[in-house]
């Protein structure tokens, strides 16, 4: 599983982070140039030429201090809710939401792929320029999907990962 992990991320080396964002407790980061595309429901989108969706533990480092990770999604934005209001489903509620536009509006030159690692339970680090990593560990036994990258465009094809395997649809 290891080899065709790498095999498939490493389309993402050279290219740029673009921004992260989420649906619910899905976080996608997207990579490289960002075209007007048909999103698959027949509307067109600004759409990068790859994605990454994740529905399993990840966070992203600086160096060796973590700044961003998955349970944050489930903790309140503290400028903008109490604990009282909290509803993490609400996209801008959570301290996930504030950090990400936090972190891109930081950014001031561009964070490129340079380097992938997998390992052989779906576990992936991405390592970005200005030492920055994505690092998302599967935390799931079943068959169930953990974490997947898309190519829009082009052939447009899904790299699926789950608890179990992988595989291209």
């Amino acid at each position: 599983m290891k080899d065709r992990i790498v095999e498939h991320l490493h389309y993402l080396v050279g290219l740029r982070l673009g921004h992260i964002g989420r649906a619910s407790n899905l976080v996608w980061i997207g990579f490289g140039e960002y075209s007007t595309q048909d999103d698959g429901s027949g509307q067109a989108r600004m759409l990068p030429e790859y994605a990454l969706h994740v529905q399993c533990a990840w966070r992203l480092t600086q160096g060796a201090e973590p700044f961003l990770a998955s349970q944050d999604i489930y903790v309140p934005n503290p400028t903008l809710v109490s604990d009282e209001t909290f509803d993490w489903s609400k996209v801008g509620n959570s301290r996930f939401d504030q950090l990400v536009i936090e972190f891109l509006s930081s950014i001031h030159d561009p964070l490129v792929v340079q380097a992938v690692k997998a390992d052989e339970h779906g576990g992936i680090i991405i390592s970005l320029s200005h030492e920055v990593e994505v690092q998302v560990f599967p935390d799931e036994s079943r068959d169930v999907e953990v974490w997947r990258l898309l190519q829009f465009g082009g052939s447009g094809w899904h790299f699926v990962v789950t608890g179990r395997g992988c595989e291209e649809v």
